[in-house]
C-alpha cells in the first residue's frame, strides 16, 4: 500500500521554495586582540571556585 493522505503537490506548485545559500559568511580573524584592557585582581572575599573561573577567563582571553 502507498502513503496517506493527499497526493502531494508538483514542486511548481508549492508555495515555498527555499532560497539560494545567500551571501557567502566572512571569518572573524583568530586569536586574542592586541588591546586586551588589564583586569583587576579578584577580590579575596571570592569563593575559591569564582576566583580560580575569573582567573582562568583572563588566560583565555
Amino acid at each position: 500500500m502507498g502513503t496517506h493522505g493527499p497526493i502531494p503537490k508538483r514542486s511548481e506548485e508549492r508555495r515555498r521554495r527555499n532560497t539560494d545559500e545567500g551571501p557567502e559568511l566572512s571569518k572573524a580573524p583568530a586569536g586574542a586582540p592586541v588591546d586586551l584592557p588589564e583586569l583587576p585582581e579578584p577580590d579575596e572575599l571570592w569563593h575559591p571556585i569564582a576566583r580560580d573561573w575569573y582567573l582562568s577567563l583572563r588566560e583565555s582571553g
